[in-house]
């Protein structure tokens, strides 16, 4: 086996602990529509994405071959979303809080990571082991 699979292999056995981290976008999430819809809305809204995220974690620690391809369009979607917020926030001059900067932070140290666990999802070795 080459240095690069074993690579691949490593960072799919860390891609259901990373997917963790989306907790703090579904909070994040919640806040926004707090002020969108209420929160009468906006708390049943974040528990269903919860429950919906832990059941995709624990499936993907399964390795499920369906939770495979939805974890890849999770990353692809948030790491498009990642940049452009990142970008916006920082280049047109908004004021932003503390709690902006941690965010900004965590999203593009997300987005990196997203981007070397898409070569690793895709990688064949690593798609023959969630048949």
């Amino acid at each position: 086996m080459s240095t690069k699979q074993e690579i691949f292999l490593r960072l799919d056995r860390v891609i259901p602990y990373f997917t963790v981290l989306y907790f703090a976008e579904i909070m994040y999430l919640m806040v926004a529509f707090a002020f969108m819809f209420g929160k009468v809305l906006a708390v049943p809204i974040a528990g269903a994405l919860s429950v919906l995220l832990a059941v995709h974690v624990f499936m993907l620690y399964l390795k499920k071959p369906l939770h495979r391809v939805v974890q890849l369009a999770l990353m692809d979607m948030h790491c498009a979303y990642s940049i452009p917020f990142a970008y916006s926030l920082v280049f047109h001059g908004s004021e932003f809080t503390g709690m902006d900067t941690v965010f900004m932070t965590l999203r593009l140290s997300m987005a990196a990571a997203e981007l070397a666990f898409i070569f690793a999802l895709t990688d064949d070795n690593v798609k023959r082991s969630y048949a």
